[in-house]
Parts: structure tokens; C-alpha cells; sequence
């Protein structure tokens, strides 16, 4: 028996690393038969093609989420091994913090891509409406009293009128 011309035993193993694309004769005889096999083992150039990137991570959160309507909340984020990154739709980079100040309530939602996939991470800001200020209290009640005369003689009549605002009872004595 021999491999690639060189003698080998009936059965065996042998580990070969060929630097090019390499074929291999085994030639098994006895007295009167020859049999071949050949198998061929080729080497590519290059270096082998890298692993996969992982799946990228994200992670949002809001320094406050729950605010008065009027008043910021400032969003942070971080992400890792994304190539591309979105806060609501918008790009923004893989780690950062933006200042919000949403008119109602508002769900940000961050979102992180690479060519393993994506990942996404929401946060919920709450906004409660401002309350409107109290009613001014009510007027104070005002009145006029006058006479049809300042002075009579005894026995003459005279006449009273009044007038009131805002009151909600008047007396005369």
C-alpha cells in the first residue's frame, strides 16, 4: 500500500495539512489486483470569514418618569455592538442623553441594529396637566344709599333709593 508513493500500513490514519489544494492517491495491491482511491483536499486563500457580531443590547431610561406638564426629563442611553441607532425613528449614537420636554404622555423607544439583529428598550414619561389656578374669590359687596332730599321740614317726606352689588341680602334701618 502506498500514499502518494510513500508506504502506509493496511488501514491507518495519517493528519496532513497541505499549504495548497492537494490530491491523495491510495493505491492498495495484492498479487494479481491494483485499486485506487483518491480524495483531494483544497485550501483556501484568505483568512477564515469572522464570527458572527452578537446581537446588540440596549438600554433607555428617563431621569424622571413622571413629570408636570412644562418640566424636562432627561433620557440616557447605552447600547452595545450596534451599528445603528434610533430614539423614536430619529438616529442618535450608540451612548448618549438627550433632554425631553413632552407635551403629554410620551413612550420614548430606543432601538439598536446590527447585521445579527436588533434590540429595543422603551421608557414611559408621564405627564400630568398643569391645574388650573383657583377662581378669584368674589367681589366684595358694595352700597349706595341716597336721599331725594338732604333736609325737610317736619311733616315733609323724602324719598331713599339704594343701590348694591354684589351682595346677596340688604337691610334698611
Amino acid at each position: 500500500m502506498t500514499l502518494n508513493g510513500v508506504a502506509v500500513s493496511s488501514s491507518g490514519e495519517k493528519q496532513v495539512s497541505p499549504s495548497s489544494t492537494t490530491e491523495y492517491v491510495l493505491i492498495a495491491k495484492d498479487s494479481s489486483h491494483s485499486v485506487t482511491s483518491r480524495v483531494s483536499v483544497t485550501v483556501l486563500n484568505g483568512t477564515p470569514a469572522p464570527p458572527p457580531a452578537p446581537v446588540p443590547s440596549a438600554n433607555l431610561t428617563a431621569s424622571s418618569t413622571s413629570i408636570t406638564a412644562g418640566q424636562s426629563s432627561t433620557l440616557s442611553w447605552t447600547t452595545t455592538n450596534a451599528t445603528s441607532v434610533t430614539l423614536n425613528g430619529n438616529a442618535v449614537s450608540t451612548n448618549g442623553s438627550q433632554s425631553v420636554t413632552p407635551a403629554s404622555t410620551t413612550t420614548y423607544t430606543l432601538n439598536a441594529t446590527n447585521a445579527a439583529g436588533s434590540s429595543t428598550s422603551s421608557v414611559v414619561v408621564t405627564v400630568t396637566p398643569v391645574a388650573p389656578p383657583p377662581p378669584p374669590p368674589p367681589a366684595a359687596p358694595t352700597a349706595t344709599l341716597s336721599a331725594s332730599a338732604a333736609s325737610i321740614v317736619s311733616g315733609q317726606s323724602v324719598t331713599l333709593s339704594w343701590t348694591t352689588t354684589n351682595a346677596t341680602s340688604a337691610t334698611l334701618n
